[in-house]
């Protein structure tokens, strides 16, 4: 992958930038120079961006790379174009922002988005819009992520310079990032937990031991005590529990006899006192005796009106019977009245239907003639329906063969005027020809004045530094010329104080160390001047060198720029002049004049040449509609020719149905004009036929009803006066028994009586249930007082005091030998369910440790805690390193010429944190072995290099062998000093001839007059930075 192109818009400190790797091809090296912060490794973020969607670095959003100076309505994108495997690709994205929205007012978010364009031989193959797409296909170009390519392209010199010199645990914490080695470190980690965790059961297993020998019930509580102390503890309380068992068992015993004792006593004294209350209810019964035998004699009177209730019942019964009897007899009577007249009635309009019959039959005759003459109407009105069709049919296709002819008349009218039109297509087109030659021209014109403006605007910039210049050399040379006086004034303070201190040291026979002379008749008077030292004299001798430096550069720097202004300055001349020239127009007319014109006549053109394209696409438009014309002209007259077959046919059928309609209608009856007459007519006569019939029918079947319901009438009447009759002798037979019964249990005339006692009737069954438990109560008493009188004999009541105190002290030995044994069943069981406890923890103790061991064995395995200090991690980094190292010996060897090689240390460091990965540097110039904490700023440089190219490579080895064609050094030189900064740069020189494309980013002054190729990033306000490249 080699980059080609990057265009920046409102992307970090960039407005609208575009940078042109293609300029660099014939570089070297190349330098991306600028004031700290900025945005030399902006450029370096715009390109992953573009690549992978990201940033360079974890802790940047791509969102946050939106330039603070954006405008709300101007969004942020990064198009790249680079190079790989003989394709050319373009990428474009956009990251999510907030923008201004494109209708109304306002803000929304708009997500990301990209674009992906692939040319093969400057032709476009495909062009890819979605994002997740656009993002497969690069990971599939490039074949690796995008922290693997920060890795490979972008080396942060001074990191692998300190890597170089750090020690294993720095190194280890560096390589764990690069190839992912987290897992051996999280399994070292989990490894330790679990051996604390390990640890910490055995501990909780043991405090469990000892807490459980604590709750042990010790017979003996004094000293310390074991598990074996304990099983001999448990073995005594189980023979303890037996005999606390065998006491309890035998006191139990004697409790139960005296309960039985004294519940035998209880019993006799309840049975003696239950006897005395039987005989006393037995008593109370019998004084009851003469109120049951009222209640007796007055259930045998209800029992008796009970026996009569049913010939009473059936008494009132016949009674109601004959009064429904009587109200129905006059109720059949009165029905039998009324139906004679009715059927008289029915009689009357019998004779008068009969009168009519004559009438009717003549009516029948009439419709059945009638009827059958019904088929000649129904003709017409076929002929006459068929007639309207026809003459409908003739009337449409008259119409339509009067809008066809129309139609064609227009249709021809059309083709004559696009006929006309289409005779200037030959003449537009020449015109469009001629336009076209002279936009092309125009357009050249234009762009070369743009280009002149441009120019003139560089050369305007141009003119600003080289006076920006000129203020600097004139201030610089001021501030020389004030340093210069300072540092003559220091010089002569300082030469005095010199003087003085010689003066000072003179001493008669003595010679003088500046003249040699032994005799000093004028020495040097001393005055209060101050006196300057060595250091400070060296000082301003210094700043003043520095500033002359920066005079000597400032000149030449304006000389340069000078030089290079004028020589501008008369291309941009020759140039405007040629323009002029060209263009015809005077030498006073402005570059800006001259754009304007030739704008305007562009612009001119343009129109007239859109106008001249319209015309001629209205000419192809008139061409298609012609061709559509002339079919339709020819199908319309078809269609003519038909119409005119379809009117004549039409004609002749009309003719043809009105004959025969004239020759139906002159055989129809003149009474009626039409069938919907006739049917009226023939409707209204069946109707009065249907209705003659109808009556005749309902008087039959209402005379016929009336004899039925007369003839049944009279049977009910002679029937309701059988019953009648009958039932009369019944009532008065009935009502003369019950009177003599109720005289007989009663007495004369007390049939009210009786019927009052019959509404007492439902007193029988309270009478009976009464008698009943009277009864039964008295029976229950005497066999209670018969039972009692058995089960007590001639005992007496007995004294249950002394049996009560003889029981009370045997309960009170029973729970004595109940709360021993209770102790000592309680005892049995925590003992046992803590030496059940203890023996399984002692176990699990046992297995604990013997996994422990291996655990413990394992984890300094691990973690490196073993005499080798070297963990599982740092093992397999080690190998990483090898691997790396042997690389880096590569360039190391072609950048030392030889001379030095890389290896790792084999011993173990005293420490953990310096064994594994510490690297030695072999000197073959000596021959020996010694630590890259000897080499030089120079050697330590080359060396870091020729590891950071070894990693960027072993990853592309990794990444399956992909080409990345361009490397950028991050820094790193601002520490050496200018002799190692000198081998540096020619071991950068010397990697180069891989073909890659090498890019240095640095503020280091001392680089940017060394190397001509670069990239200047200039600070030019409000946040903003331009790019430029600077070529030799």
């Amino acid at each position: 992958m080699k980059p080609l192109q990057l265009k920046l818009t409102n992307f970090g400190p960039y407005a609208k930038q575009t940078i042109d790797f293609t300029q660099l091809d014939e570089a070297s090296i190349f330098l991306i120079a600028g004031p700290t912060g900025s945005g030399k490794t902006t450029l370096f973020d715009a390109m992953t961006f573009a690549l992978y969607g990201e940033s360079a670095s974890d802790d940047r959003d791509p969102s946050a790379l939106r330039s603070d100076f954006a405008e709300a309505d101007e969004p942020t994108a990064v198009t790249l174009k680079f190079e790989h495997k003989g394709l050319e690709y373009e990428v474009t994205r956009q990251p999510k922002q907030t923008l201004a929205k494109k209708r109304g007012t306002g803000t929304r978010d708009y997500p990301s988005s990209g674009k992906l364009m692939i040319f093969k031989d400057g032709i476009k193959t495909d062009e890819i819009t979605r994002m997740q797409e656009i993002n497969l296909k690069l990971t599939d170009i490039l074949q690796i992520s995008r922290k693997q390519f920060v890795q490979i392209v972008l080396l942060p010199q001074g990191e692998f310079r300190r890597f170089l010199v750090s020690d294993s645990s720095a190194k280890e914490a560096i390589l764990r990032k690069v190839f992912g080695t987290q897992l051996f470190q999280r399994w070292a980690t989990v490894l330790k937990q679990q051996l604390n965790t390990q640890r910490e059961q055995i501990k909780s297993a043991r405090s469990v031991i000892d807490s459980g020998l604590k709750r042990v019930r010790w017979t003996d509580s004094d000293g310390d005590h074991d598990l074996t102390q304990l099983e001999g503890q448990y073995q005594q309380d189980q023979t303890e529990l037996t005999t606390a068992k065998q006491v309890l068992d035998q006191t139990q015993q004697q409790v139960n006899q005296l309960n039985q004792q004294l519940e035998t006593a209880q019993k006799m004294n309840q049975n003696i006192e239950k006897l005395a209350a039987k005989r006393q209810a037995e008593q109370q019964l019998q004084a009851e005796q003469s109120k049951i035998d009222q209640k007796q004699q007055r259930l045998d009177t209800l029992n008796w009106v009970h026996e009569q209730q049913h010939d009473y019942e059936q008494q009132q019964e016949l009674t109601k019977q004959q009064e429904q009897l009587k109200r129905q007899k006059v109720t059949l009577t009165h029905n039998l009245t009324t139906q004679t007249q009715d059927s008289k009635k029915l009689d009357g309009q019998q004779k008068d239907l009969t009168a009519n019959a004559k009438k009717m039959t003549g009516i029948q005759s009439e419709i059945a003639v009638l009827t059958e003459q019904r088929p000649l109407y129904e003709q017409v009105r076929q002929f006459n329906v068929q007639l309207d069709q026809e003459t409908s049919e003739y009337t449409v296709a008259t119409a339509a063969l009067s809008k066809a002819q129309t139609d064609t008349v227009t249709q021809q009218d059309r083709l004559k005027q696009l006929n006309a039109q289409i005779d200037h297509q030959s003449e537009l087109l020449k015109t469009s020809a001629q336009l076209t030659a002279l936009q092309a021209d125009q357009t050249a014109q234009e762009k070369r004045v743009s280009d002149l403006f441009d120019q003139q605007s560089q050369l305007a910039e141009k003119k600003k530094l080289v006076a920006d210049a000129q203020s600097a050399v004139t201030a610089i040379s001021q501030k020389v010329k004030t340093a210069s006086a300072d540092y003559e004034n220091l010089r002569n303070q300082w030469l005095a104080g010199q003087i003085a201190v010689l003066a000072s040291q003179l001493k008669p026979g003595t010679p003088c160390p500046v003249c040699g002379s032994v005799a000093h008749p004028a020495p040097h008077a001393v005055t209060e001047t101050k006196l300057v030292d060595n250091e400070t004299i060296k000082a301003a001798e210094q700043a003043l060198q520095q500033l002359k430096d920066q005079q000597t550069k400032a000149l030449a720097d304006l000389s340069n720029q000078q030089q290079v202004l004028e020589k501008q300055t008369q291309v941009v001349k020759q140039q405007a002049q040629a323009l002029r020239t060209q263009l015809k127009v005077q030498a006073s007319v402005t570059v800006t004049d001259m754009l304007s014109q030739v704008t305007e006549q562009e612009a001119q053109t343009e129109q007239q040449l859109g106008a001249v394209k319209q015309q001629l696409l209205q000419i192809d438009q008139a061409i298609a509609e012609r061709q559509t014309k002339t079919a339709e002209i020819e199908r319309q007259q078809q269609t003519i020719q038909t119409l005119k077959q379809r009117v004549q046919s039409a004609k002749l059928t009309q003719q043809t149905t009105q004959t025969k309609l004239d020759a139906a209608q002159k055989q129809l009856p003149a009474q009626f004009a039409d069938l919907t007459a006739l049917d009226d007519y023939l409707t209204q006569q069946r109707q009065r036929v249907a209705d003659y019939q109808q009556q005749v029918q309902t008087n039959h079947q209402a005379l016929q009803q009336c004899k039925e319901q007369i003839a049944t009438t009279q049977a009910n009447l002679h029937t309701t006066e059988s019953t009648l009759q009958v039932t009369e002798q019944r009532l008065t037979k009935l009502t003369g028994t019950l009177e003599q019964a109720v005289k007989v249990h009663l007495g004369a005339d007390q049939m009210t009586q009786f019927i009052g006692l019959m509404g007492q009737l439902d007193e029988i069954s309270a009478l009976k249930q009464t008698l009943q438990d009277f009864q039964q109560a008295m029976t229950a008493a005497k066999a209670d007082v018969a039972a009692y009188e058995q089960l007590v004999g001639d005992k007496q009541t007995v004294d249950l005091t002394v049996i009560q105190q003889q029981l009370n002290e045997t309960k009170t030995q029973l729970k004595t030998a109940q709360k021993l044994a209770d102790d000592r069943q309680q005892q049995v069981t925590v003992n046992g369910d803590i030496l059940a406890q203890l023996k399984t923890t002692t176990h699990q103790v046992a297995a604990q440790l013997d996994e422990l061991n291996e655990l413990q064995l394992l984890v300094e395995t691990v973690a490196g805690g073993g005499d080798n200090k070297l963990g599982l991690e740092r093992y397999v980094l080690r190998a990483q390193l090898a691997e790396i190292l042997v690389i880096a010996n590569q360039h190391l060897k072609q950048l030392s010429s030889g001379r030095y090689s890389m290896q790792l240390h084999l011993e173990a460091g005293a420490y953990q944190k310096n064994t594994g990965l510490e690297i030695d540097v072999y000197d073959d110039n000596v021959g020996q072995v010694r630590s890259v904490h000897t080499l030089s700023g120079g050697e330590s440089f080359i060396a870091a290099l020729s590891l950071a190219l070894a990693l960027g490579e072993s990853i592309q080895n990794e990444s399956g062998g992909i080409s990345i064609d361009a490397l950028f050094i991050d820094e790193g030189f601002g520490s050496l000093d200018q002799e190692s900064l000198s081998t540096a740069m020619k071991a950068l020189e010397n990697v180069e001839s891989s073909n890659r494309m090498i890019g240095i980013i640095s503020h280091v002054t001392l680089l940017q007059e060394t190397i001509p190729y670069q990239i200047q990033v200039q600070p030019v306000g409000q946040g903003k930075s331009v790019a430029k490249i600077v070529l030799p």
